[in-house]
Protein backbone atom coordinates (compact mmCIF):
# COMPACT_ATOMS: atom_id res chain seq x y z
CA UNK A 1 0.00 0.00 0.00
CA UNK A 2 1.25 3.51 -0.80
CA UNK A 3 2.65 5.04 2.38
CA UNK A 4 1.80 8.53 3.56
CA UNK A 5 2.52 10.82 6.47
CA UNK A 6 0.10 12.49 8.85
CA UNK A 7 1.46 15.21 11.13
CA UNK A 8 -0.06 14.74 14.59
CA UNK A 9 -1.99 17.70 15.97
CA UNK A 10 -3.47 17.75 19.50
CA UNK A 11 -2.78 14.09 20.20
CA UNK A 12 -3.93 12.88 16.77
CA UNK A 13 -1.89 10.07 15.29
CA UNK A 14 -1.70 7.92 12.22
CA UNK A 15 0.12 4.63 12.09
CA UNK A 16 0.30 2.09 9.34
CA UNK A 17 1.80 -1.28 10.16
CA UNK A 18 1.29 -4.89 9.19
CA UNK A 19 0.11 -7.50 11.62
CA UNK A 20 2.63 -10.33 11.50
CA UNK A 21 0.91 -12.35 8.84
CA UNK A 22 0.89 -15.58 7.03
CA UNK A 23 -0.16 -16.15 3.46
CA UNK A 24 0.20 -13.41 0.85
CA UNK A 25 -3.11 -14.41 -0.75
CA UNK A 26 -4.87 -13.55 2.52
CA UNK A 27 -3.73 -9.93 2.73
CA UNK A 28 -6.01 -7.01 3.52
CA UNK A 29 -6.00 -3.39 4.65
CA UNK A 30 -8.26 -2.29 7.50
CA UNK A 31 -8.64 1.31 8.64
CA UNK A 32 -9.20 1.74 12.40
CA UNK A 33 -10.80 5.00 13.50
CA UNK A 34 -11.08 5.72 17.22
CA UNK A 35 -12.53 8.64 19.14
CA UNK A 36 -10.70 8.83 22.46
CA UNK A 37 -7.67 6.55 22.16
CA UNK A 38 -7.39 2.80 22.11
CA UNK A 39 -9.49 0.79 24.55
CA UNK A 40 -9.69 -2.89 25.45
CA UNK A 41 -12.04 -3.23 22.48
CA UNK A 42 -9.31 -2.25 20.00
CA UNK A 43 -6.70 -4.43 21.70
CA UNK A 44 -9.02 -7.41 21.43
CA UNK A 45 -10.01 -6.56 17.85
CA UNK A 46 -6.36 -6.56 16.76
CA UNK A 47 -5.59 -9.80 18.60
CA UNK A 48 -8.53 -11.45 16.87
CA UNK A 49 -7.20 -10.37 13.47
CA UNK A 50 -3.70 -11.57 14.41
CA UNK A 51 -5.02 -15.04 15.20
CA UNK A 52 -7.09 -15.29 12.02
CA UNK A 53 -4.42 -16.25 9.49
CA UNK A 54 -4.93 -13.01 7.60
CA UNK A 55 -2.03 -10.63 6.92
CA UNK A 56 -3.76 -7.37 7.80
CA UNK A 57 -2.22 -3.95 7.37
CA UNK A 58 -3.80 -1.54 9.83
CA UNK A 59 -4.15 2.18 9.20
CA UNK A 60 -4.92 3.73 12.59
CA UNK A 61 -6.22 7.20 13.36
CA UNK A 62 -7.45 8.64 16.65
CA UNK A 63 -9.59 11.78 16.56
CA UNK A 64 -8.70 12.92 20.08
CA UNK A 65 -12.40 13.77 20.64
CA UNK A 66 -12.19 16.25 17.74
CA UNK A 67 -14.97 15.79 15.20
CA UNK A 68 -13.56 18.37 12.79
CA UNK A 69 -10.18 16.63 12.77
CA UNK A 70 -11.83 13.29 12.07
CA UNK A 71 -13.85 14.73 9.18
CA UNK A 72 -10.73 16.40 7.77
CA UNK A 73 -8.79 13.16 7.93
CA UNK A 74 -11.54 11.31 6.09
CA UNK A 75 -11.69 13.95 3.36
CA UNK A 76 -7.94 14.28 2.89
CA UNK A 77 -7.32 10.52 2.80
CA UNK A 78 -10.40 9.41 0.89
CA UNK A 79 -8.31 7.49 -1.69
CA UNK A 80 -6.71 5.39 1.04
CA UNK A 81 -10.05 4.78 2.72
CA UNK A 82 -11.84 3.80 -0.49
CA UNK A 83 -9.06 1.35 -1.33
CA UNK A 84 -9.31 -0.35 2.09
CA UNK A 85 -10.90 -3.76 2.55
CA UNK A 86 -12.72 -2.66 5.68
CA UNK A 87 -13.20 0.18 8.16
CA UNK A 88 -13.48 -0.27 11.95
CA UNK A 89 -14.89 2.54 14.09
CA UNK A 90 -15.26 3.05 17.84
CA UNK A 91 -18.37 4.82 19.08
CA UNK A 92 -21.52 6.25 17.55
CA UNK A 93 -20.13 9.63 16.55
CA UNK A 94 -17.15 8.16 14.70
CA UNK A 95 -19.42 5.73 12.85
CA UNK A 96 -21.83 8.49 11.86
CA UNK A 97 -19.05 10.74 10.57
CA UNK A 98 -17.84 7.88 8.37
CA UNK A 99 -21.41 7.40 7.18
CA UNK A 100 -21.79 11.12 6.43
CA UNK A 101 -18.80 11.39 4.08
CA UNK A 102 -20.12 8.81 1.65
CA UNK A 103 -17.81 5.87 2.34
CA UNK A 104 -20.69 3.50 1.70
CA UNK A 105 -18.80 1.29 -0.75
CA UNK A 106 -16.30 0.10 1.87
CA UNK A 107 -17.41 -2.57 4.39
CA UNK A 108 -17.77 -0.94 7.80
CA UNK A 109 -17.73 -2.64 11.21
CA UNK A 110 -18.73 -0.34 14.07
CA UNK A 111 -18.12 -1.09 17.73
CA UNK A 112 -19.34 0.28 21.09
CA UNK A 113 -22.50 1.82 19.62
CA UNK A 114 -25.57 2.24 21.82
CA UNK A 115 -28.41 2.44 19.30
CA UNK A 116 -27.41 1.69 15.69
CA UNK A 117 -31.02 1.59 14.49
CA UNK A 118 -32.16 4.78 16.24
CA UNK A 119 -29.13 6.67 14.95
CA UNK A 120 -29.61 5.47 11.38
CA UNK A 121 -26.49 3.35 11.02
CA UNK A 122 -28.48 0.23 10.07
CA UNK A 123 -32.07 -0.51 9.08
CA UNK A 124 -32.57 -3.16 11.73
CA UNK A 125 -30.49 -5.37 14.00
CA UNK A 126 -31.24 -8.66 12.26
CA UNK A 127 -30.43 -7.49 8.71
CA UNK A 128 -28.54 -4.19 8.61
CA UNK A 129 -29.43 -3.72 4.93
CA UNK A 130 -26.32 -1.64 4.23
CA UNK A 131 -22.59 -2.35 3.90
CA UNK A 132 -22.29 -1.89 7.65
CA UNK A 133 -22.71 -4.02 10.78
CA UNK A 134 -21.13 -4.21 14.20
CA UNK A 135 -21.37 -4.66 17.95
CA UNK A 136 -23.64 -2.78 20.32
CA UNK A 137 -22.38 -1.60 23.69
CA UNK A 138 -25.74 -1.55 25.43
CA UNK A 139 -27.68 -4.43 26.93
CA UNK A 140 -31.43 -4.94 26.56
CA UNK A 141 -32.93 -2.14 28.64
CA UNK A 142 -35.73 -4.43 29.76
CA UNK A 143 -33.15 -6.84 31.20
CA UNK A 144 -31.16 -4.02 32.78
CA UNK A 145 -34.11 -2.40 34.53
CA UNK A 146 -35.66 -5.68 35.60
CA UNK A 147 -32.35 -6.49 37.28
CA UNK A 148 -32.13 -3.03 38.83
CA UNK A 149 -35.72 -3.30 40.05
CA UNK A 150 -34.79 -6.50 41.89
CA UNK A 151 -31.60 -5.00 43.36
CA UNK A 152 -32.71 -1.45 44.23
CA UNK A 153 -35.86 -0.09 45.84
CA UNK A 154 -36.72 2.85 43.58
CA UNK A 155 -39.99 4.51 42.64
CA UNK A 156 -39.03 7.09 40.01
CA UNK A 157 -36.38 7.48 37.32
CA UNK A 158 -34.73 10.44 35.64
CA UNK A 159 -32.79 10.00 32.41
CA UNK A 160 -30.22 12.59 31.42
CA UNK A 161 -29.82 13.51 27.77
CA UNK A 162 -27.47 15.78 25.84
CA UNK A 163 -29.46 17.22 22.91
CA UNK A 164 -26.27 17.56 20.86
CA UNK A 165 -25.81 13.80 20.78
CA UNK A 166 -28.39 11.84 18.81
CA UNK A 167 -27.58 8.60 20.63
CA UNK A 168 -28.29 10.29 23.98
CA UNK A 169 -31.84 11.30 23.04
CA UNK A 170 -32.48 7.93 21.39
CA UNK A 171 -31.46 6.16 24.60
CA UNK A 172 -33.73 8.42 26.65
CA UNK A 173 -36.78 7.49 24.59
CA UNK A 174 -35.98 3.78 24.83
CA UNK A 175 -35.45 3.98 28.60
CA UNK A 176 -38.68 5.96 28.98
CA UNK A 177 -40.63 3.27 27.12
CA UNK A 178 -39.07 0.55 29.28
CA UNK A 179 -39.71 2.29 32.61
CA UNK A 180 -43.25 3.28 31.67
CA UNK A 181 -44.01 -0.36 30.90
CA UNK A 182 -42.90 -1.17 34.46
CA UNK A 183 -45.47 1.28 35.82
CA UNK A 184 -42.92 3.75 37.21
CA UNK A 185 -42.74 7.48 36.43
CA UNK A 186 -39.82 8.61 34.28
CA UNK A 187 -38.68 12.00 33.05
CA UNK A 188 -35.96 13.25 30.74
CA UNK A 189 -33.61 15.92 32.03
CA UNK A 190 -31.52 17.99 29.63
CA UNK A 191 -27.88 18.51 30.58
CA UNK A 192 -24.94 19.73 28.50
CA UNK A 193 -22.02 19.38 30.92
CA UNK A 194 -19.22 20.95 28.88
CA UNK A 195 -20.60 24.39 28.01
CA UNK A 196 -20.06 27.86 29.46
CA UNK A 197 -23.52 28.07 31.05
CA UNK A 198 -23.03 24.93 33.12
CA UNK A 199 -23.59 26.77 36.42
CA UNK A 200 -27.08 27.82 35.29
CA UNK A 201 -27.80 24.26 34.18
CA UNK A 202 -26.66 22.84 37.52
CA UNK A 203 -29.25 24.83 39.48
CA UNK A 204 -31.98 23.63 37.11
CA UNK A 205 -30.68 20.07 37.29
CA UNK A 206 -30.80 20.08 41.09
CA UNK A 207 -34.46 21.10 41.03
CA UNK A 208 -35.34 18.54 38.34
CA UNK A 209 -33.68 15.67 40.21
CA UNK A 210 -34.73 16.56 43.76
CA UNK A 211 -37.57 14.02 43.92
CA UNK A 212 -35.89 11.22 41.94
CA UNK A 213 -34.28 8.15 43.50
CA UNK A 214 -32.60 6.59 40.44
CA UNK A 215 -30.69 8.49 37.74
CA UNK A 216 -29.78 6.81 34.45
CA UNK A 217 -26.85 8.31 32.53
CA UNK A 218 -26.74 7.18 28.87
CA UNK A 219 -23.62 6.25 26.93
CA UNK A 220 -22.87 9.70 25.51
CA UNK A 221 -19.26 10.87 25.19
CA UNK A 222 -20.00 14.15 27.00
CA UNK A 223 -21.44 12.25 29.98
CA UNK A 224 -18.51 9.82 30.11
CA UNK A 225 -16.10 12.76 30.20
CA UNK A 226 -18.05 14.74 32.83
CA UNK A 227 -19.75 12.11 34.98
CA UNK A 228 -18.15 13.63 38.09
CA UNK A 229 -19.93 16.92 37.50
CA UNK A 230 -23.23 15.07 37.21
CA UNK A 231 -22.65 13.26 40.51
CA UNK A 232 -22.15 16.58 42.31
CA UNK A 233 -25.73 17.70 41.66
CA UNK A 234 -27.60 14.41 42.12
CA UNK A 235 -29.42 13.90 45.46
CA UNK A 236 -27.27 11.99 47.94
CA UNK A 237 -29.84 9.20 48.17
CA UNK A 238 -30.32 8.70 44.42
CA UNK A 239 -28.45 5.79 42.85
CA UNK A 240 -26.59 6.84 39.69
CA UNK A 241 -26.67 4.12 37.03
CA UNK A 242 -24.14 4.55 34.25
CA UNK A 243 -24.61 2.97 30.85
CA UNK A 244 -20.91 2.13 30.51
CA UNK A 245 -18.20 0.83 32.84
CA UNK A 246 -16.02 3.95 32.47
CA UNK A 247 -18.53 6.01 34.48
CA UNK A 248 -18.23 3.94 37.68
CA UNK A 249 -15.68 5.20 40.17
CA UNK A 250 -15.84 8.67 38.63
CA UNK A 251 -19.41 9.50 39.63
CA UNK A 252 -21.73 6.63 38.76
CA UNK A 253 -22.67 4.19 41.52
CA UNK A 254 -23.17 1.14 39.35
CA UNK A 255 -23.22 0.01 35.73
CA UNK A 256 -24.51 -3.11 34.04
CA UNK A 257 -22.25 -2.93 31.07
CA UNK A 258 -20.61 -4.69 28.17
CA UNK A 259 -17.14 -6.18 28.36
CA UNK A 260 -15.14 -4.08 25.88
CA UNK A 261 -12.69 -6.92 25.22
CA UNK A 262 -15.56 -9.25 24.35
CA UNK A 263 -17.03 -6.60 22.05
CA UNK A 264 -13.64 -6.28 20.34
CA UNK A 265 -13.53 -10.03 19.69
CA UNK A 266 -17.02 -9.92 18.20
CA UNK A 267 -16.11 -7.01 15.92
CA UNK A 268 -12.88 -8.75 14.92
CA UNK A 269 -14.72 -11.92 13.95
CA UNK A 270 -17.18 -9.86 11.92
CA UNK A 271 -14.32 -8.21 10.04
CA UNK A 272 -12.74 -11.61 9.32
CA UNK A 273 -16.07 -12.90 7.98
CA UNK A 274 -16.28 -9.87 5.70
CA UNK A 275 -12.70 -10.35 4.46
CA UNK A 276 -13.66 -13.93 3.64
CA UNK A 277 -16.61 -12.79 1.54
CA UNK A 278 -19.56 -12.31 3.88
CA UNK A 279 -21.95 -9.45 3.13
CA UNK A 280 -22.15 -6.95 6.03
CA UNK A 281 -25.74 -6.18 5.05
CA UNK A 282 -26.75 -9.68 6.17
CA UNK A 283 -24.58 -10.01 9.31
CA UNK A 284 -26.79 -9.33 12.36
CA UNK A 285 -25.69 -6.59 14.74
CA UNK A 286 -24.37 -8.20 17.93
CA UNK A 287 -26.20 -7.42 21.16
CA UNK A 288 -24.90 -8.08 24.68
CA UNK A 289 -26.83 -10.83 26.51
CA UNK A 290 -27.55 -9.91 30.13
CA UNK A 291 -25.78 -13.14 31.14
CA UNK A 292 -22.53 -11.80 29.63
CA UNK A 293 -22.80 -8.35 31.17
CA UNK A 294 -20.42 -7.05 33.80
CA UNK A 295 -21.81 -5.44 36.94
CA UNK A 296 -19.46 -2.76 38.22
CA UNK A 297 -20.18 -1.08 41.55
CA UNK A 298 -18.36 1.67 43.44
CA UNK A 299 -18.31 0.65 47.10
CA UNK A 300 -16.88 4.05 48.05
CA UNK A 301 -20.13 5.68 46.94
CA UNK A 302 -22.54 5.77 49.94
CA UNK A 303 -25.40 5.21 47.48
CA UNK A 304 -24.09 1.66 46.94
CA UNK A 305 -25.57 0.69 50.32
CA UNK A 306 -29.00 0.77 48.65
CA UNK A 307 -28.05 -2.02 46.23
CA UNK A 308 -28.64 -5.71 47.00
CA UNK A 309 -25.59 -7.34 45.41
CA UNK A 310 -26.96 -10.85 45.90
CA UNK A 311 -29.41 -10.26 43.04
CA UNK A 312 -26.68 -9.94 40.41
CA UNK A 313 -25.62 -12.99 38.42
CA UNK A 314 -22.17 -13.46 36.92
CA UNK A 315 -19.14 -11.29 37.62
CA UNK A 316 -19.64 -8.38 39.99
CA UNK A 317 -16.65 -6.05 39.93
CA UNK A 318 -16.37 -4.12 43.17
CA UNK A 319 -14.14 -1.04 43.07
CA UNK A 320 -13.03 1.14 45.96
CA UNK A 321 -12.32 0.38 49.62
CA UNK A 322 -9.66 -2.31 49.25
CA UNK A 323 -9.06 -1.99 45.52
CA UNK A 324 -10.84 -3.71 42.67
CA UNK A 325 -12.19 -7.21 43.25
CA UNK A 326 -14.31 -9.69 41.33
CA UNK A 327 -16.72 -11.95 43.13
Amino acid sequence: MRSFLWIPVVALYLLAFPIAGIAADKSATVVMLTWRGATAAETSFIKTLEASGWNVELVKFDAGRNRAALAAFLRENSDVLRAADGIYTFGTLTARVVQSVGLNTVPHVFNIVADPVGTGLVRNLEEPGVLRTGAKVTISLTSVFQTLDDAIDFSSVAVLFDPRELTSEAQYHRVADTISAMGKPVKGVRFVPDTDDVSNQVSILKRELADTDLIFVPAASSFVAHIGRIAEVVPETAVIVGAVEAMVGKGATVAIAADFAERGRVAGNMMISILEGADPATIPVSEVPIEEAKIIIDLDDPRAARIDLSVFKGDVIEIGRFGDAIR
